[in-house]
């Protein structure tokens, strides 16, 4: 860059580029937010602010309330959050709480690494643009809009304290422990292991040719202890106790429900996609830090490994693996200055404020036709449904939240811990005609249709069931169908 620039227009040169990843981010929302989840969720916030209790019982699935299962919403804070939202401002409201959450999110850590930053633009940008792009994924109304903030938080505050073990901040973090359990209890075991690693750290300090550890004091040892000691009870404070503690392990010990379930798959390189949005930006980050001259702090290097594990787990955690990543990857980018001229700094800072402003204001027309929030199922069948005199319907999976949604009891919905260790099984088998338990046995679809006597089937068109349905017309007669939907009757149940 020009020396006769002043550090004014320098400034505004390197806000310029940064305000690209928030730009970004708006062109990736653009409007429309994913509807996964989000519908259910609403719903269990409306059955709490309703009945002004929490649900111990199934309250969606007449199988679940035939048999009386038991569940427990360990994210009831945030659905009645929502629900609230969603009562007094509509899709608008969720819309721009996401939004803004997400930008929130991303300024806040390219204020964070600013000093690290404005002297690595070109490949922070690049992986600040690429964290632009996974956010909304993820971040839409769904429980994980407040725990990627509280991750957030919680990494700053325990890599101050690691830099200033006189912060006082520590002690929030068993704070953020108490609303992490009550906001989305699926990930909150995250906020007494990250202060376990932290921990265990640095009981071992040493000075490599690589990876260093600083010696800390004994001050510093028994502070994180308690900390992590009080984090851990922290879980527990919530309306279901233990449960929410021991929940995530419960989940990611089940092998049947990470391998059926879309978002608990592993990442697959093979995507352009997922390898330029994940792949490649964790890949150049490694090895910045693994071939780059400055030392590696044993916490960067500890937490990076065990987010990386979790990703390639399950490509749900890259969401999570990018807001940890951004506490130390920039200070490992090598420096490079991009010359920009004044011209070009001011344009480019207009440019993209305007272009932003268009994103957020092109939202208003599609607010007011309620078309912000996608619904996998169209309206004319749920209409159709709740008109008909059906009780023990058969749908499928994806379909479940909208059918809640509109009060219609289901078979199955996304919540698979409920449904793992009941009928996710026999659901999927159905779905697709076969047998997920690796059974050399001849599927026989009608076996699962008795044993539950479905009276109604709703399923994707592009499911193989349907062929069957089709098929078999003497047993089930085809109400409704489109390219994406397919609607049966069970004469067999139908009107018993």
């Amino acid at each position: 860059m020009d020396n006769k620039l002043s550090n004014k227009i320098k400034f505004l040169a390197c806000v310029s580029l940064l305000l690209i990843p928030l730009f970004v981010i708006l062109i990736v929302y653009n409007g429309k937010l994913s509807g996964n989840d989000f519908w259910w969720h609403i719903k269990v916030g409306e059955w709490i602010c309703t009945n002004k209790a929490l649900p111990y019982e199934d309250i969606f699935s007449w199988y679940g309330m035939e048999n009386n299962i038991s569940w427990c919403s360990q994210e009831w804070l945030s659905d009645v959050i929502f629900y609230l939202i969603f009562k007094f401002f509509g899709e608008v409201g969720i819309y721009f709480l996401c939004v803004l959450l997400a930008c929130l999110l991303l300024a806040l850590i390219i204020i964070h690494n600013y000093k690290y930053i404005k002297n690595r633009i070109l490949f922070s940008l690049l992986f600040l643009c690429m964290a632009a792009v996974c956010f909304p994924c993820f971040m839409y109304g769904r429980p994980q809009i407040f725990s990627g903030i509280l991750l957030y938080l919680e990494i700053k505050i325990l890599y101050s304290f690691y830099k200033n073990p006189n912060a006082k901040t520590i002690f929030w973090v068993p704070i953020i422990a108490v609303f992490w359990s009550n906001l989305h209890g699926g990930t909150s075991v995250l906020s007494y292991l990250i202060c376990l690693f932290f921990l265990i750290s640095t009981i071992r300090p040493f000075m490599g040719n690589r990876v260093v550890n600083p010696r800390k004091k004994k001050k510093y040892l028994i502070i994180l202890s308690i900390v992590f000691i009080l984090s851990g009870l922290a879980i527990f404070v919530n309306p279901y106790g233990g449960y929410v503690f021991f929940y995530p392990y419960e989940n990611i010990n089940d092998g049947y429900m990470q391998a059926m379930i879309s978002e608990w798959v592993s990442p697959d390189i093979k995507i352009i996609g997922q390898l330029i949005i994940y792949f490649l930006p964790f890949l150049f980050s490694f090895l910045f830090m693994a071939l780059g001259k400055k030392k590696i702090l044993l916490i960067d290097l500890i937490l990076f490994l065990l987010f990386i594990y979790m990703f390639f787990r399950s490509i749900r955690f890259a969401f999570l693996a990018y807001i940890v990543f951004s506490s130390f990857v920039f200070k490992y980018y090598p420096k490079i200055q991009i010359k920009i001229k004044k011209f070009g700094a001011s344009l480019t800072f207009i440019f993209i404020l305007c272009l932003s402003a268009y994103s957020v204001f092109s939202v208003i027309p599609k607010a007011s036709s309620n078309q912000i929030i996608k619904k996998v199922l169209d309206t004319s069948y749920t209409e159709l449904i709740k008109t008909d005199n059906v009780s023990r319907i058969f749908n499928d999976y994806n379909y479940g939240e909208t059918l809640i949604y509109n009060n219609i009891e289901v078979f199955v919905d996304a919540r698979e811990d409920l449904y793992a260790k009941n009928i996710l099984n026999d659901a999927v088998d159905l779905l697709f005609l076969m047998n997920t338990d690796d059974s050399n046995d001849i599927f026989d679809p009608e076996k699962i249709i008795d044993k539950y006597q479905f009276d109604a089937i709703i399923i994707q068109s592009d499911r193989p069931l349907r062929a069957y349905l089709d098929s078999n017309s003497d047993k089930y007669i085809k109400i409704m169908s489109d390219q994406s939907s397919s609607y049966y009757h069970v004469l067999k149940y139908y009107n018993q």
